[in-house]
């Protein structure tokens, strides 16, 4: 059967074709391992700080906040998973619209919904209001201060939390054990 577009070798080696992407295509370890080499704000931070840990923070907050609904914790904790297949891509830019990556990341998510059997649907807008949270506590902890004529909005006010960042095999260890914790006998 002919696939849409090309595709990326994944580090399990797996084909995943990024505008065609099939329930077949995931593995966890994929996605634990590429978000765990990726740095948050395409780099332009103090220290390495990977997406992995970024997205276990998110997680650990949503279960403080929700914890009677496992269901917020384990889409913080998936909330970026396109990201493991495409480019991280920072917020004002994503907001401007990507054309094909933003197809990409949909496509992906929408897939990932199924597979990791993340329920409801879309990311709920809690989750992303603790990602704006997030963003405001790692602007503080992990950016130089911006210009003063150019200041960041931030929506949410900063989580309480010091951001000590991870090497990349320890944010792919942690990320796949929370993993295991909050999906384990819950799909995939």
């Amino acid at each position: 059967m002919t696939r849409e577009g090309d595709w990326i070798q994944t580090y399990t080696g797996k084909r995943f074709f990024i505008l065609d992407p099939r329930v077949e295509d995931f593995d966890i370890r994929d996605v634990a391992h590429a978000l765990a080499m990726k740095c948050r704000y395409n780099g332009h931070c103090d220290k390495f700080y990977s997406v992995a840990q970024h997205c276990v923070h998110v997680a650990d907050e949503c279960e403080k906040r929700y914890p009677n609904h496992p269901s917020m914790a384990r889409w913080g904790l998936m909330h970026d998973l396109a990201e493991a297949y495409l480019p991280d891509i920072p917020r004002p830019i994503k907001h401007m619209g990507v054309g094909i990556l933003a197809k990409a990341e949909t496509l992906i998510m929408a897939c990932a919904v199924t597979v990791f059997q993340l329920y409801p649907s879309v990311e709920p807008k809690e989750v992303k209001a603790i990602d704006s949270a997030l963003l405001a506590t790692e602007a503080h902890q992990l950016m130089k201060q911006p210009p003063n004529d150019c200041q960041w909005f931030l929506p949410e006010p900063p989580v309480k939390l010091n951001i000590d960042p991870w090497y990349p095999w320890n944010a792919e260890e942690i990320f796949l054990s929370r993993y295991e914790q909050l999906f384990r006998g819950y799909g995939a």
